[in-house]
């Protein structure tokens, strides 16, 4: 053979193997964006239908509740106008309320407040502020005959600043998420009536996401205003103390810019931590499509008002299927003996026995926790943290009930061995005449796991929220707490 004749086999050889490598590699590429395609049409259709069904479930809840109750446009500014709420399921559907043209709604919602208080012009101060908390329990809206299905009121965080600077507080609740499901205002109103002259007016400000540094912008807001509150309960989240966690970065972030909003001569950049790098977690959806991942990342990175209604019922459905941010959102099982998954036919939601089979097959999955490890029991900046909100608090009042938002054990199972014990002896370190403390689990509230069912996205179904009480367990706490709180205040009177 030739020189000429063996380069030129050479040549046609690498460019037999590019053409080979180039249709194998666009090949790969085509199939991926088909799959990818697929995968996508698939999420649509079965979120089209989750949408469908869950439309029935929010309009199966809508028609128990009177129709003067219900608002007639979720359009913000309409809302904003007219000053109507939003209700607010905790698997993302929204609908109109009119608290303002009902009294029973109003009482429900700011017990000890004045239904004519309603027409007073700081109102409209009020819904000019940021929408996304408090998520407050209101028994007008109680689903009697599920009441793990009644949804919550959303609020204003700094709107709390607003009312107590015009019409005062009695008491004043403040901490995360867990904290505004786990506790009932008008129901603690109604069990604190005997230890003040008068029901007192309690309002609830708390949210997603307020960690101590927020709790502690939100007790120089109080004071700000110069009215003294006679009680405040702080919930103080269990993982709160993990300073390490990737979210308290953002959390920290959102509330300290809509604080900066109301309060532009504030200086903030002491809140902020440096952002940590991201830690890598474990996925919680049979479909990992790239249309998912992406919404998902915009629907609970930052959301206002606007947002929250912009984001419509269909969209939220589509874009954020079964995964929320404090849910346990494995695989689903039909029957409660198939280890596939974490939801339950609705006919379980009071199996007790099968609720407590399935959390301890379910691996309890909670971004606030990425990435904790046995230095994490470490709580000297913790303790700082604490420290410095609980003294900035003490200036509005002089009876600070602070309190660990009860869990599920399955999620505090996670933890290192030496995590909750640390957290409890901080906390513990902390009682004096005008500060309680209670570091107890969730038996010393009488809980179950049925307490923390909710909803699911399919009629039919619930699922068991690992972090989050439901009315019912709001009612339990609420309960204990009161009875607590009676003891305190009624002792320090006689």
């Amino acid at each position: 053979m030739s020189a000429s004749e063996s380069k030129l086999k050479s040549n046609f050889g690498k460019a037999f193997l590019l053409a080979f490598l180039i249709f194998f590699v666009g090949g790969l590429f085509l199939w991926s964006q088909i799959l990818n395609w697929g995968l996508n049409e698939m999420s649509l259709s079965v979120s089209g239908n989750l949408y469908a069904q869950q439309m029935k479930l929010v309009q199966d809840s809508m028609s128990k509740l009177p129709p003067s109750f219900i608002g007639p446009s979720l359009e913000p500014d309409f809302m904003r106008k007219n000053h109507q709420f939003l209700a607010h399921t905790i698997n993302g559907l929204n609908f109109p309320i009119q608290v303002f043209e009902n009294k029973i709604l109003f009482d429900s919602a700011f017990p000890g407040y004045s239904f004519q208080q309603t027409s007073l012009p700081f109102w409209k101060t009020y819904f000019s502020e940021a929408f996304n908390d408090p998520n407050v329990w209101v028994p007008a809206l109680l689903n009697a005959e599920k009441p793990f299905l009644t949804p919550n009121l959303v609020g204003s965080w700094l709107g709390g600043i607003d009312i107590l600077e015009n019409l005062g507080a009695d008491v004043i609740t403040l901490g995360t998420s867990e904290v505004s499901t786990s506790i009932i205002p008008f129901e603690m109103s109604q069990l604190l009536r005997p230890s003040f002259a008068h029901q007192p007016k309690v309002l609830g400000m708390g949210g997603p996401g307020q960690i101590a540094t927020i709790v502690d912008l939100s007790a120089q807001a109080i004071a700000s205003t110069g009215k003294k509150v006679r009680l405040v309960i702080w919930g103080y989240s269990f993982w709160d103390a993990f300073m390490e966690g990737g979210t308290r970065y953002s959390a920290t972030a959102l509330k300290s810019s809509e604080y900066q909003a109301k309060y532009p001569q504030s200086n903030l950049a002491y809140l902020l931590p440096p952002a940590p790098p991201a830690v890598p977690t474990q996925p919680t959806l049979r479909f990992e499509s790239e249309l998912w991942k992406e919404k998902l990342a915009d629907y609970f990175e930052n959301f206002s008002w606007n947002d929250l209604f912009k984001t419509s019922n269909e969209a939220t459905i589509k874009n954020v299927p079964q995964l929320f941010w404090d849910e346990v959102t494995l695989p689903e099982l039909s029957q409660v003996d198939q280890e596939e998954g974490f939801r339950v036919r609705m006919d379980f939601t009071r199996n007790e026995e099968a609720l407590k089979r399935i959390a301890s097959k379910a691996r309890a999955q909670y971004p606030f926790l990425n990435g904790v490890r046995r230095t994490s029991c470490d709580m000297t900046e913790a303790k700082r943290i604490f420290e410095k909100t609980a003294n900035q608090i003490l200036k509005t009042t002089d009876h600070l009930l602070i309190y660990l938002p009860p869990v599920i054990p399955e999620l505090l199972a996670t933890l290192p061995d030496c995590y909750m014990g640390s957290l409890r002896k901080m906390l513990q370190t902390q009682a004096s005449p005008k500060i309680k403390i209670i570091t107890e689990d969730w038996s010393y509230f009488g809980l179950q796991y049925q307490d923390f069912v909710y909803p699911g996205l399919l009629a039919g179904y619930a699922s068991m929220n690992i972090n989050h009480t439901n009315y019912l367990g709001a009612q339990k706490v609420t309960a204990r707490l009161g009875e607590l709180l009676q003891e305190w205040l009624a002792g320090e009177s006689q």
